[in-house]
C-alpha cells in the first residue's frame, strides 16, 4: 500500500494507475488537474484532451502506456529501471 501524488498532467497517470491497482492505494492526492474544458477555443488543448483519451483505451504494458502518455503531454522523461518492472 502506498500514497499516490499525481500534479497536473501526471493526475491523469495517477488516477487511472489507481483504478487500475486499486488495491495498491492508501490514498490519492490530485494537484492542479488538467482543465481543458476552460480552453475550449484552444485546438491545441483540444487535440490532447482527445489524444489523451484515445491513449486511455490503448493495450500494452505499463512501460508503453507511460511512454506514450508522456509523447502526448510533451514530456521526454527517462524511466527509471525499478519502475519498468512495476
Amino acid at each position: 500500500m502506498a500514497r499516490w501524488l499525481g500534479h497536473s498532467s501526471g493526475v491523469v497517470a495517477a488516477m487511472l494507475a489507481a483504478a487500475l491497482r486499486s488495491q495498491a492505494v492508501l490514498s490519492l492526492t490530485l494537484c492542479e488537474p488538467p482543465a481543458f474544458q476552460l480552453v475550449p477555443r484552444s485546438s491545441e488543448a483540444q487535440q490532447m484532451a482527445r489524444d489523451l483519451e484515445e491513449h486511455r483505451r490503448t493495450t500494452g504494458d505499463d512501460t508503453q502506456w507511460l511512454r506514450g502518455f508522456l509523447g502526448i503531454v510533451g514530456r521526454s522523461v527517462v524511466i527509471p529501471e525499478h519502475l519498468r518492472t512495476w
